[in-house]
Protein backbone atom coordinates (compact mmCIF):
# COMPACT_ATOMS: atom_id res chain seq x y z
CA UNK A 1 0.00 0.00 0.00
CA UNK A 2 1.49 3.26 -0.93
CA UNK A 3 0.46 6.50 1.60
CA UNK A 4 -0.40 9.52 -0.50
CA UNK A 5 1.20 12.88 0.54
CA UNK A 6 -1.16 15.56 1.09
CA UNK A 7 -0.77 19.07 0.07
CA UNK A 8 1.06 21.23 2.44
CA UNK A 9 -2.11 23.40 3.14
CA UNK A 10 -4.29 19.86 3.74
CA UNK A 11 -1.91 19.24 6.64
CA UNK A 12 -1.73 22.53 8.24
CA UNK A 13 -3.92 24.36 10.21
CA UNK A 14 -2.65 28.38 9.59
CA UNK A 15 -2.08 28.70 13.25
CA UNK A 16 1.19 28.93 14.99
CA UNK A 17 2.04 26.23 17.62
CA UNK A 18 4.88 26.13 20.32
CA UNK A 19 7.82 27.99 19.40
CA UNK A 20 6.61 29.78 16.53
CA UNK A 21 6.17 26.07 14.53
CA UNK A 22 2.82 25.52 12.30
CA UNK A 23 0.42 23.56 14.04
CA UNK A 24 -0.75 20.61 11.84
CA UNK A 25 -4.23 19.51 11.58
CA UNK A 26 -5.75 16.50 13.41
CA UNK A 27 -7.70 14.97 10.90
CA UNK A 28 -4.55 14.66 8.43
CA UNK A 29 -2.68 13.38 11.81
CA UNK A 30 -5.28 10.37 11.96
CA UNK A 31 -5.90 9.58 8.42
CA UNK A 32 -2.34 9.22 8.25
CA UNK A 33 -2.01 7.14 11.24
CA UNK A 34 -5.26 4.96 10.24
CA UNK A 35 -3.21 4.20 6.90
CA UNK A 36 -0.27 3.48 8.47
CA UNK A 37 -1.58 1.22 10.76
CA UNK A 38 -3.43 -0.55 7.27
CA UNK A 39 -0.30 -0.54 5.84
CA UNK A 40 0.97 -2.84 8.47
CA UNK A 41 -1.32 -5.31 8.69
CA UNK A 42 -3.10 -4.51 11.52
CA UNK A 43 -6.76 -2.56 12.50
CA UNK A 44 -7.06 0.65 14.20
CA UNK A 45 -10.23 -0.79 15.90
CA UNK A 46 -12.69 -3.35 15.76
CA UNK A 47 -15.76 -2.84 13.57
CA UNK A 48 -18.39 -4.72 13.83
CA UNK A 49 -20.04 -6.74 10.84
CA UNK A 50 -23.42 -8.99 10.65
CA UNK A 51 -22.03 -10.84 7.96
CA UNK A 52 -19.64 -12.50 10.19
CA UNK A 53 -21.09 -16.14 11.56
CA UNK A 54 -21.29 -17.00 15.00
CA UNK A 55 -18.44 -18.84 16.59
CA UNK A 56 -16.03 -17.38 13.16
CA UNK A 57 -12.49 -17.08 14.12
CA UNK A 58 -11.62 -13.25 13.16
CA UNK A 59 -7.45 -13.72 13.60
CA UNK A 60 -6.57 -9.96 13.17
CA UNK A 61 -4.74 -7.77 15.36
CA UNK A 62 -6.30 -4.50 16.54
CA UNK A 63 -4.65 -2.14 18.22
CA UNK A 64 -5.25 -1.01 21.86
CA UNK A 65 -4.73 2.63 23.56
CA UNK A 66 -0.98 2.56 23.25
CA UNK A 67 -0.71 1.28 20.00
CA UNK A 68 -2.86 4.14 18.41
CA UNK A 69 -0.59 6.66 20.55
CA UNK A 70 2.29 5.10 18.37
CA UNK A 71 0.93 5.44 15.37
CA UNK A 72 -0.74 8.87 16.10
CA UNK A 73 2.90 9.93 16.31
CA UNK A 74 4.27 8.70 13.87
CA UNK A 75 1.87 10.33 11.83
CA UNK A 76 2.77 13.54 13.35
CA UNK A 77 6.54 13.30 12.82
CA UNK A 78 6.16 11.67 9.08
CA UNK A 79 3.53 15.12 8.32
CA UNK A 80 6.21 17.49 10.34
CA UNK A 81 8.54 16.10 8.03
CA UNK A 82 6.83 16.61 4.82
CA UNK A 83 5.10 19.52 5.29
CA UNK A 84 9.27 20.91 6.17
CA UNK A 85 9.00 22.01 10.18
CA UNK A 86 11.46 19.37 11.14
Amino acid sequence: MVVSVPLRSDILTGEQGARGMPKINEAAILRRAKALCKQDGKNWAFEFTPLLSPGTKIGQSFLDEAGRREYLARARDELARESGDR
